[in-house]
């Protein structure tokens, strides 16, 4: 990429022969154009702002700098224990601009809404709020298959609700029409039904097929400690609050409210063709608020005591958890630093080489099971194959400058 030209002339190939992610792709693009520099800065700062967001929607809506440390802290230690795939999502250029810059977008877009119906907003607006949310809505709309539909959804219901009562302003209306604008253009791309019929070619199925084939490593056990989380929190809420009202009324629909998006859009995952582990971030960041706003009920509703030993047994828990994992993770990180600094090694010898056709073998890299378990599957690699022909080794050799690439029949350096 030498300007923005390429980057339009890219997008507009990728969106008729690919897919309509066109704002995350762009995202991306830009960074691999910029340099990794600014990938990093951004990223940090898409971090940061991730967990701010959450923050704000679990007090519903409130934007305040006033933050409360052990808040902060438990809702890092859930994104850590319960996101799956969370390295391909925060570390690769691709997978932190699908997921994690775009779920910035559509959770700052959702913001307004949750603090309308929190703080039971009137229908006035002014005439420049609901001109910059038709945009704002185009671009949120354009970012996830699964998570924008259940959001259009969770809106149209709101704004219903509103219009019955009186109180439906205009930037809810255009915010909603500007969603609904940019999904239509990013599920109705020409790209989607060109890869739908090149991934069929290659074997993929759907439906319930699929879905075991993708959910076995950890999937499941993803799905069911999150929904573990969540009844954990739902029950405690029937037993200490059930008849009350004030902050139980209020709070209550918008903990539904997230759990349902969560539901719906890791649920529609069953009838896509393939299954990543990673397309379940946004699902699980909308659980992870779900839950927060949960315990943010409990202790406004004056059950000091039940929320503190509970807040005391989840934090030692995850503290343990917290050591365990991260120490592993950091061993294996260190690890495959070496492995591949002396991969870079032998390719810069085979460089050397007056023969520029040749193979360059370097060693396999396989992280152990037991030390992928005891990361709490954070420790990954993308491995090359012994096919020096296969698309991985094909863009790692030409991102060294090398012919081809591939391993050696050998042991596992990790092992």
């Amino acid at each position: 990429m030498q300007n923005w030209g390429d980057i339009l002339r890219s997008q507009w190939s990728h969106y008729l022969t690919w897919g309509g992610r066109t704002v995350a792709h762009t995202l991306a693009q830009f960074v691999l154009w910029q340099g990794k520099w600014l990938f990093d800065v951004l990223n940090s700062f898409a971090f940061v702002l991730l967990l701010l967001l959450m923050y704000w929607h679990s007090l519903g809506g409130i934007v305040t700098r006033r933050l409360r440390p052990s808040r902060v802290l438990f809702l890092f230690l859930c994104v850590w224990a319960f996101v799956p795939a969370l390295p391909t999502v925060l570390f690769w250029v691709m997978g932190a601009c699908n997921y994690l810059w775009t779920l910035d977008i559509l959770l700052l877009f959702l913001l307004p809404y949750v603090r309308h119906f929190f703080r039971r907003g009137t229908g006035g607006s002014a005439w420049w709020q609901a001109a910059l949310m038709l945009p704002f809505g185009v671009i949120a709309g354009w970012t996830n298959e699964n998570t924008v539909c259940w959001c259009i959804v969770g809106i149209a219901l709101y704004a219903w609700q509103c219009h019955e009562q009186g109180r439906l302003s205009r930037w809810q209306v255009t915010g909603l029409f500007g969603l609904c604008m940019g999904y239509a253009v990013l599920i109705l791309a020409p790209g989607n039904q060109v890869r739908l019929a090149a991934e069929l070619q290659m074997g993929l199925t759907t439906g319930w097929y699929r879905l075991y084939g993708a959910m076995v490593n950890y999937g499941v056990w993803l799905i069911f400690s999150l929904l573990l989380l969540f009844f954990l929190f739902q029950a405690w809420e029937r037993r200490c609050y059930f008849g009350t009202s004030g902050e139980a009324d209020r709070r209550l629909p918008l903990v539904r409210g997230f759990f349902l998006i969560f539901a719906g859009s890791a649920g529609i995952m069953l009838l896509s063709p393939d299954f990543p582990q990673r397309s379940l971030f946004p699902s699980s960041i909308f659980l992870i608020i779900a839950a927060t706003a949960m315990l943010e009920l409990i202790r406004r509703s004056g059950r000091n005591r039940q929320e503190l030993s509970l807040r005391r047994f989840l934090t030692g828990v995850a503290t343990v958890y917290l050591c365990l994992t991260l120490s592993a993770t950091g061993y294996g990180y260190a690890q495959l630093n070496v492995v591949h600094r002396q991969n870079e090694q032998t390719v810069m010898e085979a460089m050397a080489s007056p023969d520029a056709k040749q193979v360059i073998e370097v060693a396999p890299v396989e992280v152990p099971r037991q030390l992928y378990l005891l990361s709490g599957m954070h420790v990954v690699a993308t491995h090359l194959t012994p096919d020096e022909e296969n698309w991985v080794n094909r863009s790692y050799a030409k991102r060294l400058g090398v012919y081809r690439i591939r391993t050696f029949c050998g042991k596992n350096v990790l092992e």
